[in-house]
């Protein structure tokens, strides 16, 4: 469904259409765009995902800008810890693997590699645990008598305490120095799973490992986003609940154009669906579908709900923060419509922050009414011609 007619009066499609195609003609060419490509991955225990891109990203969300600005510097480490992994692995496999294996120049690059991680590898936290691993690994070389040096394996050991990890590792022969590089491999690309689960509970990491971690979003939200991102500020949705997931969605990644033309489209349309019921002399305990309490109804909820009013009261009622819009639009209307029969079905489902915000709205609404009463009492009172005034008085 494409909702183009149904945006409030305040903000129109075409005008975030417009808004957000000004934002994308402020780059040239739109191949600019396009250029370093982002993994958002999503979906029942985020086995799904969708490649966008870190630029468009940028040009749609300040958020996302300064999240990955503030990721540069661990995504330039993570780029150099990469290179280190798969060169290692490269020169592991190819032992391995091909006969024509050359170990004299294979070792000679596995040595400049394994010092090179000795000494520099571009993660710190995990640089300390790679020295052991390596230092452990030449000791264990030089006890297994897999070194160049005539001397006696006793002396050797007792002299590599006081030698540092180039000379070390320039004891070994080719068989020694290709088994530290195959246990430094096999501890880089634990390095690679730790920082990969890290990611999960942290948005610097992701932003520099190129993904965004989306828990509790399907396939058809996501999809919605990347359409919006990438057809001009076209909003496709299927019904309520797709829309609010989506607002949801681009709040999570600071993409407010979207946000706020998915809240207003669900505000609008929830106006319209009261508005109608009510003209067809619907209460809007009958709207909501809300049984009362004798009934034995647990009241609105989500997985039930189905119209862009039942939705919206689902969410505002369960979520811990739901939109600011939609609390307004829930507390007013249920100030608008409360009678003892709504109260008694509502009032188990409302928190301590609804019922304040509630109490308020009534307020508000008691007194509009009394300025509306006193408006009328002083125009009633101006018809009358001074002496009936003064006679009355």
């Amino acid at each position: 469904m494409s909702p183009a007619a149904s945006m409030n009066d305040g903000v129109s499609g075409g005008e975030l259409q417009a808004a957000q195609a000004g934002i994308i003609n402020e780059f040239n060419p739109f191949q600019s765009l396009m250029e370093t490509e982002i993994t958002l991955e999503f979906g029942k225990d985020l086995k799904e995902s969708k490649i966008v891109h870190e630029e468009l990203l940028r040009c749609n969300s300040p958020a996302a800008r300064e999240l990955f600005d503030k990721a540069k510097p661990l995504r330039e480490r993570y780029s150099k810890a990469d290179i280190l992994r798969k060169d290692l692995k490269k020169l592991v496999s190819a032992r391995a693997l091909d006969e024509t294996f050359d170990e004299r120049d294979g070792s000679k690059k596995a040595l400049s590699l394994i010092t090179g991680i000795y000494e520099n590898y571009p993660l710190k936290l995990h640089r300390e645990k790679g020295q052991q691993i390596i230092d452990d690994a030449i000791t264990d070389q030089v006890r297994k008598g897999n070194v160049k040096s005539a001397q006696t394996k006793a002396q050797l050991l007792k002299d590599i305490k006081d030698m540092d990890v180039r000379t070390r590792a320039d004891l070994l022969n080719t068989s020694g120095i290709m088994v530290i590089a195959q246990r430094v491999s096999i501890y880089l690309k634990s390095v690679k799973d730790i920082e990969n689960k890290a990611a999960m509970t942290s948005q610097i990491r992701a932003a520099a490992q190129g993904r965004y971690i989306l828990p509790g979003f399907e396939l058809r939200v996501v999809r919605s986003l990347v359409q919006w991102m990438y057809c001009g500020g076209q909003l496709s949705f299927d019904d309520a609940e797709h829309l609010y997931m989506l607002h949801s969605l681009s709040s999570r990644l600071g993409i407010s154009a979207l946000a706020e033309l998915c809240l207003c489209t669900l505000s609008s349309d929830a106006e319209r669906d009261i508005r109608d019921a009510s003209s067809h002399g619907m209460s809007l305990q009958q709207v909501l579908d809300l049984g009362s309490n004798e009934s034995g109804d647990k009241g609105v909820r989500v997985e039930s709900a189905n119209t862009s009013v039942q939705i919206i009261f689902a969410h505002v009622l369960a979520d811990p923060e739901p939109p600011e819009q939609l609390v307004s639009l829930v507390t007013t209307t249920l100030a608008e419509h409360l009678d003892p029969s709504m109260w008694a079905a509502i009032a188990p489902l409302i928190n301590h922050s609804i019922s304040i915000r509630l109490i308020q709205a009534m307020v508000d609404r008691l007194q509009v009414k009394s300025e509306e009463v006193g408006q009328l009492h002083v125009q009633h009172e101006s018809t009358f011609p001074a002496t009936k005034r003064a006679r009355l008085a």
